[in-house]
């Protein structure tokens, strides 16, 4: 098996609000930032 791992090359944030920065950057680093979505509700 061959796995290549590239990097993203465009991050689009959509549906930012009040959320903090410092709460992002937890979400991103927890669960991996191709993960980080949030549900608004």
């Amino acid at each position: 098996m061959n796995v290549e791992i590239k990097p993203t090359e465009k991050v689009v944030v959509m549906g930012l609000d009040e959320r903090s920065l410092d709460a992002m950057a937890w979400c991103a680093a927890t669960f991996g930032i191709n993960r980080l979505f949030w549900v608004d509700g």
